[in-house]
């Protein structure tokens, strides 16, 4: 036990020395300027009265809560909002250590992050793919423990673990739903769906539909009654606000444009697009996705497969059936699963490591060194530095906030109020939003 102690130690202490490397290079040496879609998320859902709200397939749910919890104690902060992220990876990585326990496997981890733009990238940035990648990763942990080791039985967790991920986005239902698929496989096999299917309906399906037609709500009445965001009018308006907010706030969230476009090619069509367009653009996604399938098919029709094996492939079969080609980033928001699924069909290289033969310890050499380099290497890309110049025009301007009006675009307007929230006061007039240094009158706010 003290032995274990004190290599938990060591791994932390090392994994603490990278982390705060990266802090700083990330967070401190490198200029931080918003997304398009930070903005629209400052925008809509960094208040309390518009965090359900989530039309389009924009607003990550549980970043918003977390992002308005921040902005409640702290005030409006850009780099504490995109530190969320970060926090996350911190959290994926210590789950790394305390599953695997090898420094070369946690090497191997960071050159695959390192590696590919966009899951470095996301890591520091308001979105909520490395939330939505962090609770897989519990879940991956989860049934590992219940199924694998068999050291639990504690399926109530891993319903309330998926029921959050639902909730913080829909396209998590790509491995919700292969997750879900196999376990009642599984429990149906040994007999035991009975004894869970009440655990089930309490801990996954009444929360989520109870959050989801919130969702549906608010989404609905921002829609509906745009120009009557407060306490009273839904009070007074209570019934007819239920009626004509569920059509709208439904159709918003369940089929807009980007959810429900149904692909016009056929299914093989759309996987050689797909396919092509990871393997052009983003190889590094394309390669975990290919090595985890070839994997799990292998293991699928031997005799050596178990529940990981079965998730895996019936992600893929769900994912080519459904015939959708999602935006690359959505990747980002389960592509941890993965990574974990490939380093736990490689257990057997612990040994392999464990050798000390000239070759072993060369090898080990050479990755520590490559390791190295790339983290000393590794920077921000400065494309998702997006909104740079207009951030940067509206800090030459320096003026007052009736002549931002006619110095900045509507569009300018709009990042400014968003990015400092602080300094003027607005008014949306139906076309454009005006800005003033007083509150000229009731309907003149500050976001």
């Amino acid at each position: 036990m003290y032995f274990l102690s004190k290599l938990e130690n060591k791994f932390f202490l090392l994994l603490s020395l990278i982390i705060l490397f990266l802090f700083f290079k990330i967070f401190i040496f490198f200029d931080h300027y918003p997304l398009h879609d930070e903005i629209i998320s400052f925008d809509r859902y960094l208040d309390w009265h518009r965090v359900l709200r989530k039309d389009v397939p924009n607003n990550h749910l549980l970043t918003s809560l977390l992002g308005n919890v921040l902005k409640y104690f702290f005030g409006f902060n850009f780099l504490l909002l995109r530190s969320i992220s970060f926090c996350f990876l911190i959290l994926i990585l210590i789950y790394f250590t305390k599953i695997f326990k090898n420094s070369y496997f946690l090497f191997s981890l960071f050159l695959i992050i390192f590696s590919s733009d966009i899951i470095f990238n996301y890591s520091y940035l308001f979105r909520g793919y490395y939330l939505s990648s962090f609770l897989t990763v519990i879940i991956f942990h989860e049934i590992n423990q219940i199924f694998i080791k068999k050291n639990n039985n504690n399926l109530r967790l891993l319903f309330i673990i998926n029921f959050l991920l639902f909730i913080h986005s829909l396209y998590t239902i790509y491995i919700i739903l292969p997750i879900f698929v196999v376990i009642f496989f599984e429990l149906l096999k040994e007999k035991k769906i009975r004894s869970h299917i009440n655990n089930f309906i309490i801990f996954f399906l009444i929360p989520t539909l109870i959050v989801t037609y919130l969702n549906i709500f608010v989404t609905g009445f921002a829609e509906k009654f745009s120009n009557n965001l407060n306490i009273n009018y839904i009070l007074n308006n209570f019934f007819i606000i239920i009626k004509n907010t569920f059509l709208p706030g439904f159709n918003s969230i369940f089929l807009n444009e980007y959810v429900n476009n149904q692909n016009s090619i056929s299914i093989f069509q759309n996987i050689e697009a797909v396919c092509l367009n990871l393997f052009n653009k983003h190889f590094e996604l394309f390669l975990l996705l290919a090595i985890s399938l070839m994997i799990s098919i292998v293991k699928i029709f031997s005799n050596n497969r178990n529940i990981f094996d079965k998730i895996i492939f019936v992600f893929f079969v769900f994912f080519i059936f459904l015939n959708k080609d999602p935006f690359t980033r959505v990747y980002v928001g389960i592509i941890y699963f993965f990574i974990f699924y490939i380093f736990f069909n490689l257990q057997f290289l612990k040994i392999f490591l464990s050798n000390n033969n000239k070759f072993i310890i060369f090898s080990k050499y050479f990755l520590f060194l490559f390791f190295l380099y790339n983290l000393y290497t590794v920077q921000p890309n400065i494309k998702y530095q997006q909104l740079k110049s207009e951030i940067i025009k509206i800090n030459n301007i320096d003026t007052t906030c009736e002549n931002y009006n006619k110095l900045l675009t509507q569009y300018e307007i709009w990042i400014f109020i968003n990015f400092y929230p602080n300094i003027c006061f607005y008014y949306y007039d139906g076309e454009n939003n005006v800005l003033s240094s007083t509150k000229i009158n009731s309907l003149y706010k500050k976001r």
